[in-house]
């Protein structure tokens, strides 16, 4: 059992918008084939706990709404590049507790290690929101954040942190991506060191009527 942090590409997944971060555990005991050069994904809870489905693909679309709250990280796709103070959006609910005044962050690492925390003021109102920072967080790599605030349901997101690919102007790189469907993640991907991106359209894109392309 091998576990892995990835960026990867599932449209709308689960309150996610577009293109996040997950955490993903592969099964690599040779129980599970790949189909489409994908595999079987289980995904995991900060806490270690797996979630109670599996995905293989993409297409499913989620609404993103919690009757406490979500929270997402304010960078395009989860990412910070280097030096950029990360920041937070909580969205509360129409359940959310009025009654609670701060919150707490539990930022873990990949290995499950607290590398960071901070307890800061809110105040819930229905599909109202609040913002937190994590002012002073100089680490590099691929984190979850995990959001407590009184007796609401805890919620957490993932976010990570990554250096801006250095160009010679004119020079392209060897490197591709592909299943790129926006222009945030084409945009990503240039920062990242890709010159070549596969750019994928939903069908109804292409073809919104029959006969008319």
């Amino acid at each position: 059992m091998i576990t892995y942090w990835f960026v990867i590409h599932f449209p709308n997944l689960v309150k996610r918008e577009i293109f996040t971060l997950y955490h993903f555990r592969f099964i690599d005991d040779g129980s599970v084939s790949s189909i489409n050069n994908v595999r079987l994904l289980q995904f995991v809870s900060p806490d270690g706990s797996n979630w109670p489905w599996d995905w293989r693909g993409g297409s499913v679309s989620f609404k993103p709404y919690s009757p406490h709250f979500y929270v997402e990280p304010d960078a395009d796709l989860g990412m910070f590049e280097y030096g950029r103070k990360p920041t937070f959006t909580i969205h509360w609910g129409d359940k959310a507790a009025k009654s609670v005044k701060s919150a707490t962050a539990t930022v873990r690492d990949v290995f499950g290690e607290v590398v960071a925390e901070k307890t800061f003021d809110v105040a819930p109102s229905p599909r109202g929101t609040s913002s937190f920072d994590l002012a002073g967080f100089d680490k590099h790599g691929t984190f979850s954040v995990t959001v407590k605030a009184g007796d609401n349901p805890e919620d957490f997101c993932v976010f990570a942190t990554y250096p801006k690919f250095r160009r010679k102007p004119g020079v392209p790189t060897p490197f591709g991506a592909t299943d790129v469907s926006s222009p945030e993640a084409a945009r990503l991907a240039a920062d990242l060191g890709f010159t070549y991106v596969r750019h994928f359209l939903q069908w109804p894109t292409v073809q919104p009527l029959p006969d008319t392309w």
